[in-house]
This record gives structure tokens, sequence and C-alpha cells, in this order.
């Protein structure tokens, strides 16, 4: 499911969308695709946020855990 922007019927800007496991991807959009700066959650918590691009993490991004532990990824 997915809420936020539309352009040309496809997902463009800024939104959230949800998977049937539970993970939520919050952030950018660009032709269906995360793409930009955004947070994938997964449902134990942990967080990825960073950049994406087509789909894909890119570049530098940060694994969040809830006990507060991080771990960069360049």
């Amino acid at each position: 499911m997915y809420e936020g922007d539309w352009k040309g019927g496809k997902k463009n800007g800024k939104g959230k969308f949800y998977w049937p496991n539970g993970q939520v991807f919050e952030g950018e959009f660009k032709e269906n695709e995360c793409s930009g700066i955004g947070k994938l959650y997964y449902p134990e918590g942990k967080v990825l946020e960073g950049t994406w691009k087509n789909g894909k993490k890119h570049g530098k991004c940060t694994y969040l855990w809830p006990n507060g532990s991080r771990y960069y990824v360049f």
C-alpha cells in the first residue's frame, strides 16, 4: 500500500510504502521506485536510513537499532 504523492500515475515525490512483510519505506520516490533520502523500517524495530536510487540503497547509510546502537555503511 502506498500513501503519498503521485505524478503521471506513478509514485513521485514524498510518500510511504508498506510491504506485506511489515517493512515500511518512508521518503522520496521517483518513477515508482524509492529514490532519494529515506528510511526503511523493519518489523523488529531496526531502521535503515540514507540515500536510495532505483529502489536500492545507494551510498552512505546508517542502521539504527532500538537499543540505540548504530552501524554506518559507506
